[in-house]
């Protein structure tokens, strides 16, 4: 569900889903998170009759739902800027280093988490109004592409209420009144472009 909301998220730019989505995360730590060894338990431990709490390793047809956490906390923490998280989606791989070493075949989704984990993310950001057709063009030339180590964020001038005052995302702004995009890695941006070829060739080479 985290997943999916995340993704409707960088779909519609509709704030409510990425609000959900961090207030599951904050709810998925405190009832599984294994603060000793990494990872989340399959089950909260509140039941006496499950003797014992599990992890389960294999992606199977549908991914474990370790492999999801450590893809939400990164892509969340890469938005959010939320260290904690990344480190606990660090710590998730490491507990299950091993099986990703001997057989990484068995966990595709978690393979796919880890290369997300050692990859400059690119933090992809739109300063302009949602429905306005030159935000719309930006966020299609994105869409376009295949940026798997990505995230993908719209500032319209109400994020405070889910990335917090001192979010990166204050200081990027349109314009002369024109839709914005901004390349960013490590929360550091590239030279903002209002020019939907100049965004392009930034995202094809992360160059403007």
């Amino acid at each position: 569900l985290t997943h999916g909301l995340i993704d409707l998220y960088e779909a519609s730019f509709d704030l409510r889903w990425l609000k959900f989505a961090l207030q599951l995360t904050e709810k998925q730590i405190a009832l599984f998170w294994d603060q000793a060894n990494g990872g989340f338990f399959d089950t909260s431990g509140k039941d006496a009759s499950i003797l014992v709490r599990m992890k389960e390793q294999y992606d199977g047809a549908e991914p474990t739902g370790n492999s999801v956490a450590v893809m939400n906390l990164l892509r969340l923490s890469a938005m959010t800027d939320n260290n904690d998280w990344r480190k606990k989606a660090e710590r998730t791989l490491s507990a299950f280093g091993e099986v990703l070493q001997k057989a990484p075949f068995t966990m595709p989704h978690m393979v796919a988490a880890y290369d997300f984990s050692i990859q400059k993310v690119k933090q992809i950001v739109i300063a302009g109004r949602r429905n306005d057709k030159a935000t719309k063009l930006m966020v299609r030339e994105v869409h376009s592409r295949f940026l798997p180590n990505k995230v993908l964020l719209l500032v319209e001038g109400s994020e405070e209420e889910v990335f917090g005052a001192n979010s990166f995302l204050k200081a990027l702004k349109m314009i002369d009144g024109k839709p914005t995009a901004y390349v960013c890695e490590d929360f550091v941006c590239q030279l903002p472009t209002t020019e939907i070829d100049a965004f392009a060739r930034m995202l094809a080479t992360g160059k403007t």
